[in-house]
């Protein structure tokens, strides 16, 4: 398991990974530059929206 994150911090710089943390986790690696950018965006806005609602 933690090998599997190791390699989504390596992908992060072109591509972006999705880690479902269960009793087997599993990955959603996105590997279109355009998609990984469109969904950090998306992360990064809910991010800075959530810290809001506290």
């Amino acid at each position: 398991m933690f090998q599997i994150f190791l390699k989504a911090l390596q992908l992060r710089t072109s591509m972006e990974t999705i880690i479902i943390w269960t009793d087997e986790p599993e990955a959603i690696i996105i590997e279109n530059p355009a998609s990984a950018k469109a969904y950090k965006s998306y992360f990064d806005f809910m991010w800075e929206y959530s810290k809001g609602l506290k």
